[in-house]
């Protein structure tokens, strides 16, 4: 990703994704329905796998904001 545009269309893409996950749901979610993908994480169902997922994305924000004080750094120079 090299333009404004290009990272534009990858966030958008970012949030279709997110918002297509939730279309995957069925009407009624059987919620009990969890998993432990390794020992120590504990159990994990549809709302915490969903939850991870924007904390991942949240944990992008700092790496975003980093990017875009380098791209105006570049501007000013």
């Amino acid at each position: 990703v090299t333009t404004i545009a290009q990272c534009r269309e990858r966030l958008e893409e970012s949030r279709r994704m997110r918002l297509g996950s939730l279309e995957m749901w069925p009407e009624t979610p059987d919620l009990a329905n969890v998993y432990s993908p390794y020992k120590g994480v504990g159990r994990i169902g549809a709302m915490e796998r969903f939850l991870l997922g924007l904390k991942h994305d949240a944990d992008h924000l700092g790496q975003i904001e980093d990017i875009v004080g380098q791209a105006k750094a570049a501007r000013i120079t």
